[in-house]
């Protein structure tokens, strides 16, 4: 299922923000087979506006894009005290920026294009765990 008013509260709803559309639609696909609702936004910005109006349980977020990137992100995640599990996406990383991401609270990392067992395998744990609380 996808974004909507109507989505079913009893799954899991996971947000893809990245300025890729097509990078949003394959990760979308790849989430649909796990029974998840999915919402898509374009950037940052975009994003942490459905974080407060869609609460989702569990975020991938790439690194760079427009108007707010992945860093200020997790910056005004970490800010607003939100316990969210943020999956990075991203296709080159450095130890550094990666040891950044870490202290602000990323979950875990995926290079991209992301493989489908890859996705699977760090969803996986947070399918099964309670509902995140913002």
């Amino acid at each position: 299922m996808k974004e909507n008013d109507l989505m079913d509260r009893s799954k899991k709803r996971v947000l893809i923000i990245d300025d890729s559309l097509i990078a949003r639609k394959m990760i979308g696909r790849t989430i649909d087979e796990l029974n998840l609702d999915t919402i898509e936004a374009a950037n940052g910005k975009n994003g942490f506006a459905k974080v407060l109006a869609k609460k989702p349980d569990i975020i991938i977020l790439d690194l760079l894009m427009p108007e707010m990137d992945g860093i200020e992100f997790l910056k005004l995640i970490k800010e607003y005290n939100m316990k969210i599990p943020i999956i990075v996406l991203t296709s080159d990383i450095q130890d550094k920026v990666k040891d950044e991401c870490y202290s602000l609270g990323a979950y875990g990392f995926l290079n991209k294009p992301p493989r489908k067992e890859d996705i699977f395998n760090l969803l996986k744990p947070l399918i099964e765990t309670e509902k995140s609380v913002c």
